[in-house]
């Protein structure tokens, strides 16, 4: 089986969210199946020009004559193809932090490139795995204009956050000469809008979310963006799956990272200690025993940070100390750094992303604050058990899925403060009187499994999955034609 990853985003080197570890990876572990996984992600200059990489033009006449540019480089033991539609769609894209100063065209010259591309390459895969709603139109275009091209090639579709849609005018099938005809509400059209995700969701022959909590939650109004209908109708014809992401375990590991001041492992954790005394150094504080809790996410009201605002008392009754690192909504951050002036012994404020930082965070904290309104899947409480730092969530999406209540975590669920509080009271007395459990806590945490196998595995399936439906419908427009 050959697949291709489309992603907009690739772990180390353009890096926004989640998407970026994913598209690291899920490919790997695919190729380690037998599942022959290609990349492709548009050709942002932080790549091109990446002093690590080693990316090569690939010279081709077909495509030069359309405008299309595509380069190749290997990642993490996967080819990578890096496609640019037309010269300067992604010129302004020079760094994590601009990753998506990117306008809808380019999306799509960049989905319709692909086809291209494979076309060119002689290389057809069987299946096209798509990523978020900027790849949200490539099962559109598969289906409506490559379908002769590539018969025997079916999609996947994953919503990484269905709060994202990429919402447009009716204009954007203009743009690749889609006709307007398209424009309904059983294919492109949403609220008055061309949605790419919801586009993505119809089009494609299977659709999964990354964990299985977060599909079964995106069919109710709380959560399902307007698009709840969609998801039930796709549940029913049983092509909604949710598949809860992995971790490389080999990069997130408090045995083998250099990063941390100490390395240590599940029977022997007094290396944990020392990262923690170090980074109360480095923020600042003496050493000590205090409960030391951390945030590595974004600034975001998805993240519950109101938990935190108004909690802020009690987290200096029970002597708890919190180092945030967080990068996005501004007034939120310029809040949290009045309070930082405000209670130095109390918090400290990273408005940035530093990924050497959120390694010594990871390892040095007790516990990571993860009290999210919804969560895909989160990424954070899995890194964070690697490195014995407890996490505590709120009973949604993917962290319903990974973290179980007084055995790798601290789990509540009503969106009440009252309850996010009553949990940080179980916290404190636990790390604070029973050490006992604390500590086996600890040992489960960092033995749990997120490795990618299981994982995996369930998306050489999904991909059968795919290519079955893909067949199926086929034969069935046929019989009807």
């Amino acid at each position: 089986m050959k697949t291709l990853f489309i992603t907009v985003e690739l772990a180390p080197f353009a890096k926004v969210g989640g998407l970026a570890d994913v598209a690291f990876s899920l490919p790997r572990a695919l190729n380690e199946l037998g599942v022959e996984t290609h990349i492709a992600i548009p050709a942002y200059p932080m790549l091109l020009n990446h002093k690590e990489l080693k990316v090569v033009k690939k010279d081709h006449k077909v495509l030069e004559k359309k405008g299309i540019n595509l380069y190749e480089t290997h990642i993490n033991t996967c080819k990578v193809w890096l496609i640019e539609g037309r010269e300067g769609d992604f010129k302004d894209s020079v760094s994590s932090d601009t990753l998506y100063a990117v306008d809808r065209d380019a999306y799509l010259r960049f989905s319709e490139s692909l086809f291209e591309v494979c076309n060119a390459m002689q290389w057809k895969p069987d299946v096209f795995h798509c990523n978020d709603w900027h790849t949200g139109f490539i099962p559109v275009l598969l289906k409506e204009r490559w379908i002769n091209t590539f018969s025997n090639s079916a999609s996947v579709f994953t919503i990484h956050n269905l709060g994202y849609q990429g919402e447009f005018g009716e204009d954007t099938l203009d743009v690749i000469d889609l006709p307007r005809s398209l424009y309904r509400m059983d294919k492109t059209e949403s609220f008055g809008s061309v949605n790419f995700l919801k586009s993505g969701c119809v089009y494609s022959d299977v659709v999964n979310t990354v964990s299985e909590n977060y599909a079964k939650e995106i069919q109710r109004p709380e959560y399902g963006c307007r698009l709840e209908g969609l998801m039930k109708h796709l549940y029913s014809q049983e092509r909604l799956f949710g598949i809860v992401n992995g971790i490389d375990i080999d990069f997130f590991s408090a045995e083998k990272d250099s990063s941390i001041a100490m390395n240590f492992n599940p029977l022997n954790t007094e290396g944990k200690e020392v990262c923690k005394a170090t980074v109360q150094q480095e923020m600042g504080w003496k050493k000590s025993t205090k409960l030391l809790a951390t945030m590595v996410t974004r600034l975001s009201s998805q993240k519950g940070f109101h938990y935190i605002l108004e909690s802020l008392k009690l987290l200096e009754e029970k002597n708890i100390q919190l180092i945030i690192l967080a990068k996005g909504d501004e007034h939120l951050a310029n809040e949290l750094e009045k309070i930082e002036k405000e209670k130095p012994e109390l918090l400290r404020i990273f408005n940035k992303f530093d990924a050497d930082l959120a390694q010594r965070l990871y390892a040095g904290a007790d516990v990571i604050l993860m009290p999210s309104n919804y969560e895909p899947c989160g990424l954070g409480q899995m890194i964070a058990m690697r490195y014995g730092t407890l996490p505590l969530v709120r009973k949604t999406g993917g962290l319903a899925d990974t973290v179980k209540d007084l055995y790798n975590g601290f789990v509540f669920e009503a969106q009440d403060v009252s309850e996010f509080q009553n949990t940080v009271n179980r916290i404190a007395y636990i790390y604070n009187e029973e050490r006992e459990i604390w500590e086996k806590m600890v040992r489960q945490a960092m033995e749990t499994d997120f490795s990618w196998k299981k994982s995996a595995l369930k998306y050489q399936k999904l991909y059968q999955k795919a290519q079955m439906v893909s067949q199926i419908n086929r034969k069935k427009e046929s019989e009807v034609a």
